[in-house]
């Protein structure tokens, strides 16, 4: 149950095509893109999106919890992210939510250990990326892309923004969770959906509005 617009829907499926015939790219000596990036207002999509990808290219998907990877341990971040990437031994969808954590802008005027440790960080996940395999597809997702490292974008082959959804998007979404919460169409008439910003917002409280309405309206067993 996952709502995609059309340029999100059109992406995917360019990426997969892309994906599936890496070997005609190598004879041409062209990489295929693999880094990632999901930006945008919180609630719509990132990491949903994200493990749907995951699913469509049948690969393994891994989670990366920003929280176990920053320690206030002088250089200890930046070994922690040479180790996630040293231990991926198999193709798989490598998601880093939150990714302004280790790539966010150096350069900072302070001498603050805090301001030493964020550079090891970001030049970490460059070296990273820089020889990061086919065989990974790396995902970041933010919701502060004004304050990543120029250099760390650049390391991207796109940058995607998900926007909240307009109107005909929240109609779109709400058909949707209606056939597949098989409700009726009426659904979508009684429920006020359209005053929310994001789609998880619209998913909770439909989801809310639908288990009321079950038990009003459904007959007992």
């Amino acid at each position: 149950n996952v709502f995609l617009n059309a340029p999100t829907q059109a992406l995917i499926n360019e990426l997969l095509i892309e994906w599936q015939n890496v070997d005609i790219f190598k004879q041409h000596n062209i990489s295929i893109r693999n880094k990632i990036l999901f930006h945008g207002s919180t609630g719509n999509g990132k990491t949903t999106i994200a493990r749907h990808i995951a699913k469509l290219a049948k690969l393994p998907f891994v989670e990366i919890n920003a929280d176990l990877v920053v320690d206030s341990k002088v250089g200890k971040s930046g070994q922690n992210i040479n180790q996630i990437f040293n231990e991926l031994k198999q193709p798989c969808i490598l998601f880093w939510d939150e990714v302004d954590t280790i790539g966010r802008l150096r350069g900072s005027s302070s001498d603050s250990a805090a301001a030493f440790e964020n550079e090891r960080m970001v030049n970490s996940i460059l070296v990273n990326l820089e020889k990061l395999s086919n065989d990974v597809i790396f995902i970041g997702a933010t919701n502060r892309r004004e304050v990543l490292d120029k250099a760390f974008l650049r390391r991207f082959d796109i940058q995607f923004e998900l926007h909240a959804p307009r109107n005909e998007d929240k109609f779109a979404f709400a058909q949707q969770m209606i056939s597949y919460y098989n409700l009726p169409e009426e659904t979508i008439k009684s429920h006020e959906f359209l005053k929310y910003d994001s789609y998880s917002e619209i998913k909770l409280s439909f989801l809310d509005f639908a288990r009321k309405y079950i038990l009003c309206y459904t007959p007992p067993v």
